[in-house]
């Protein structure tokens, strides 16, 4: 496969999607969730560890995220979270293994009146309310925004890993030069996204597959303006394509079209957007590592990219041959949705010692409106049987208001309601509620 990255970068969703703040990529929530009787929960969608973990340290939370860091193998997954008091903090969601660590919150230094987040394959974003851009982590594809490359902290700044050497990481959040009134940022695998208030959208870092819509695939360590694009009013960065939602419910896309991830019906990469076939009245995107989704305003959700463990949330699995549904597919027995996620499963790269994982793993997750979470694709990797390749309700959870989907873990704001119960997570079918 041409792909040898480790899937990361997750996908952070937005609460009770309102157009002009459509989830900022599939990594970030967004949406005003009130702190009364606060949870930030977080579990394993790899083991099917149940939801029960606490985040310590934290209330009056308004939006999440999880990403990845680089620095142990198979990578370490953190989580960060957005205060009312437009503060920012970070925790550890992974030590060793599959094993999950009740990590307190600690506060990101330098960054302050910060209005949404959004993290990718160990590098994190922050809009501030005055329209600028920060970033912190990784900075190995420019991803800081700053004209070089190279010079990043790890991104979470947390405690020593334990049972590792790995040292204390203090992120040093930078602006990202050249970038005002921005109103949605999104991180992807390695190239963020920024879009405006007057409807364009920005771009830089990696460029191998044309993520960044300049018409090139030279990668810019300084934000580069998006090709042919106007109106938009949502973005979102997955790892090698990229999303937009135009004001008149349209959605476009460039970048790697391997598995059909721009979802114009071919699998040519596109360098400058080309418009998703068949959708309209769309109202949130999510961008993943080689899938799309999109949440329509009557609650329904469609799917279209890669297919090989079921993300397509209709019932089929494709081949590594044939890996890809190109065009969207309405995902069934799916309604009264008012959010969406893409995460991604463990895998090899440059940054990791030995062990690659075929291109097009991933999961996809959802918010009802009556407070229940829904997945779907590899969940419960890596035993094949795990595959969901329809939804399933995720047990443990209700009174959800928030949800990220991130590599391994998927975390979740609830509020006012306790964790439910800690039956297994069954791989059924869903009922058509």
């Amino acid at each position: 496969m041409k792909k040898n990255l480790r899937e990361i970068l997750p996908i952070f969703i937005l609460l009770f999607p309102m157009i002009c703040t459509a989830i900022g990529c599939s990594h970030t929530s967004t949406a005003a969730v009130s702190s009364a009787s606060q949870d930030i929960v977080y579990w394993d969608v790899n083991s099917n560890t149940m939801p029960g973990s606490q985040v310590g340290g934290l209330s009056g939370v308004v939006a999440i995220a999880s990403g990845t860091r680089l620095d142990v193998d198979f990578g370490l997954d953190y989580g960060v979270a957005l205060k009312s008091d437009g503060t920012v903090w970070s925790w550890d969601e992974m030590v060793a293994g599959s094993q999950i660590d009740n990590a307190d919150a600690v506060q990101i230094s330098g960054l302050s009146n910060i209005s949404s987040i959004s993290t990718g394959f160990g590098n994190s974003l922050a809009l501030d309310y005055s329209g600028n851009v920060w970033s912190w982590g990784n900075n190995d594809f420019g991803q800081f925004g700053i004209g070089i490359t190279g010079g990043g902290d790890q991104p979470q700044g947390i405690t020593t890993v334990p049972g590792t050497t790995t040292p204390n990481r203090i992120p040093q959040p930078v602006q990202v030069t050249g970038l005002d009134n921005v109103k949605v940022v999104s991180s992807g695998l390695q190239h963020c996204l920024a879009l405006k208030t007057d409807g364009t959208v920005w771009a830089w870092g990696d460029n191998e597959w044309g993520q960044l819509g300049d018409s090139t695939t030279t990668n810019r360590y300084l934000p580069t303006q998006v090709k042919n694009l106007e109106g938009i009013i949502a973005i979102s960065a997955g790892d090698y394509h990229s999303l937009a939602l135009k004001s008149d419910g349209t959605v476009w896309a460039w970048g790697d079209n391997e598995s059909g991830e721009l979802g114009d019906g071919t699998t040519t990469d596109s360098y400058v957007p080309v418009q998703v076939k068949g959708l309209n009245h769309i109202i949130t995107i999510a961008a993943g590592e080689a899938q799309s989704l999109a949440l329509k305003s009557d609650g329904t959700v469609w799917s279209w990219g890669n297919n090989e463990n079921g993300q397509a949330g209709n019932g089929t699995q494709n081949s590594t041959a044939n890996p890809g549904v190109l065009t969207p597919v309405q995902v069934p027995n799916l309604k009264n949705v008012v959010a969406i996620a893409e995460g991604r499963m463990p895998g090899g790269g440059p940054y990791w010692d030995g062990g690659t994982v075929k291109y097009g793993e991933g999961y996809c997750m959802v918010l009802k409106s009556d407070g229940t979470v829904w997945d779907w694709g590899e969940v419960g990797y890596p035993t094949e049987t795990s595959f969901k390749t329809k939804p399933v309700q995720v047990m443990g959870l209700s009174g959800v208001k928030a949800i990220a989907a991130g590599d391994n873990y998927a975390i979740a704001i609830l509020t006012n309601s306790p964790i439910a119960d800690t039956t297994p997570e069954t791989p059924v079918s869903s009922p058509s509620n």
